[in-house]
């Protein structure tokens, strides 16, 4: 229950740092799995349906949407062409689509986990669970996990800012909802003691300058 908690709470808040922005366009990763960050002026998609492509006009259609949907967030291959069949493709279309721009998958994983890590703070295993959620294949989303670069103890250090700040929980209480969200226990306790060095970094600050 808490971690299908967890999911929704990261999706809503993720999508609200995105969403709620006045950035124009939104750091994604192209086909190489690198997140880059346009500028406004910037209309070129990063994702292009080949030029020699030889394609039927349902073909067509379904690369156009899949070409859309590519140049939005990250995605995998099973989303996609379930997404493209949603909207109202055949399946054979769909698969031919997505299967167009020769993507690969693994980068992409890698660069969808390296998106989601910059808006959220996700354990390594809480990641590789996203990841699958977007059914990213386990391969996938494990090389995802493994290829982004995080200090895991200071992702958990974030955690606990982003959802234990304004509670009242007892360190062994935090630990073991960071052990559940996937997070070591070392991880956990170092997280913890980087969270409460802080605290009693900011506290000393505040009463130097005579503000307690």
């Amino acid at each position: 229950m808490f971690k299908r908690s967890l999911i929704i709470l990261l999706t809503l808040a993720m999508l609200c740092s995105v969403g709620c922005s006045n950035k124009t366009t939104v750091d994604n990763p192209d086909e190489t799995g690198e997140i880059t960050s346009p500028t406004p002026a910037e209309t070129e998609p990063r994702f292009k349906i080949p030029e020699d492509a030889v394609m039927n006009d349902t073909q067509k259609e379904a690369a156009e949407a899949a070409q859309e949907h590519l140049n939005g967030a990250g995605v995998s291959r099973a989303t996609l062409i379930k997404t493209l069949v949603d909207e109202g493709h055949s399946e054979e279309d769909a698969i031919f689509a997505v299967d167009l721009f020769g993507i690969d998958w693994m980068e992409m994983a890698r660069g969808t986990a390296e998106f989601y890590t910059y808006y959220m703070p996700f354990s390594y295993q809480g990641i590789i669970d996203h990841l699958k959620y977007m059914e990213f294949t386990p391969e996938e989303a494990q090389y995802g996990a493994d290829q982004v670069e995080v200090d895991w103890d200071s992702m958990a250090n974030k955690y606990i800012e982003k959802y234990y700040l304004y509670g009242s929980f007892t360190n062994d209480e935090i630990i073991t909802e960071l052990t559940e969200a996937g997070f070591t226990e070392e991880q956990a306790k170092n997280g913890l003691k980087e969270y409460e060095d802080k605290l009693a970094e900011d506290s000393s600050l505040r009463e130097e300058l005579g503000l307690d």
